[in-house]
């Protein structure tokens, strides 16, 4: 889970109602660039969940994301880290399934009532 999501709401919602989840200061140090914990992240075959809606369009950090084979999901409703961690939790049996319908790697954004694909490896040009 990215730094952008806290250390304390988020992801003691998720913990709460039984997801695994580590957080980006449980194995980095903070301000760790993308471009290093990204692929140590993608190759623990974990699943990164974000708040960054710019990192599609920042060149470095998509391509990380990409040719790392990462899987991430873009969490784009929610004000508060307390709505967003409710939306996720609330949206888990869809993550699940496109988790599983889709193979890495992936940007996808995850909206109150949906989850959709932003970036596959099919529409990625380096």
């Amino acid at each position: 889970m990215d730094e952008d999501l806290g250390t304390r709401v988020f992801p003691g919602a998720l913990r709460a109602d039984g997801v695994n989840v580590e957080t980006l200061l449980d194995n980095f140090i903070s301000g760790t660039l993308d471009a290093e914990w990204i692929p140590e992240v993608a190759n623990r075959y974990w699943v990164v969940l974000t708040h960054n809606l710019r990192i599609r369009y920042n060149r470095l950090e998509r391509d990380t994301v990409m040719g790392s084979g990462t899987r991430m999901i873009v969490i784009c409703s929610g004000s508060t880290r307390a709505e967003m961690a409710e939306i996720f939790l609330a949206s888990r049996d869809r993550v699940l399934a496109f988790l599983r319908e889709n193979d890495a790697p992936f940007i996808a954004r995850l909206y109150r009532s949906r989850i959709e694909m932003w970036l596959s490896r099919d529409d990625w040009t380096p």
